[in-house]
């Protein structure tokens, strides 16, 4: 750390330095070369810190290993979110749809998994509507999947 604070520090000073040294240059007739001298004199002030100190980039296990602890754990996090989230809005569509088709929905449960490759497989669909036959063949043909996974659930008031 201390090399990468020298040659910044070197660097700014140089710079400053060969900015006053251009600005005084006496004509254009040797522009090239000065320029060439001065980029070399720059690049040169870089590296030396570099060359005595040498660069030492190593960081500890101890951040390592809470870094990757910490990214495991919002990792978890955040792919469960995802799945309520995606659960939630399918629900939603659900209800809405079957709205739309005239059947009074009380209750939509999804449950789903999303592989590594962001694919959605329903696994089960718990539903409670007015007509619960009718309600789990539109399910079954709006998302492509065997009325198996559909559950009708009993009225609460039968």
């Amino acid at each position: 750390m201390d090399t990468i604070k020298l040659m910044i520090g070197t660097s700014c000073f140089v710079g400053i330095a060969i900015s006053i040294a251009d600005m005084m240059k006496p004509s254009e007739k040797f522009n090239k070369q000065i320029r060439m001298i001065f980029s070399l004199t720059f690049i040169l002030s870089v590296l030396t810190p570099i060359v005595t100190n040498g660069i030492n980039f190593s960081i500890s296990e101890e951040i390592i290993s809470a870094n990757g602890v910490q990214y495991s754990e919002m990792n978890t996090t955040v792919d469960n979110q995802l799945k309520l989230i995606t659960e939630k809005n399918i629900e939603d569509s659900l209800r809405l749809k079957l709205v739309e088709l005239g059947i009074k929905c009380n209750k939509i449960n999804v449950s789903i998994n999303i592989d590594e490759n962001s694919g959605i497989s329903i696994n089960k669909i718990e539903i409670n509507s007015d007509d619960n036959e009718k309600s789990k063949k539109i399910i079954s043909t709006l998302l492509s999947v065997e009325e198996d996974v559909i559950i009708a659930l009993e009225n609460e008031n039968d």
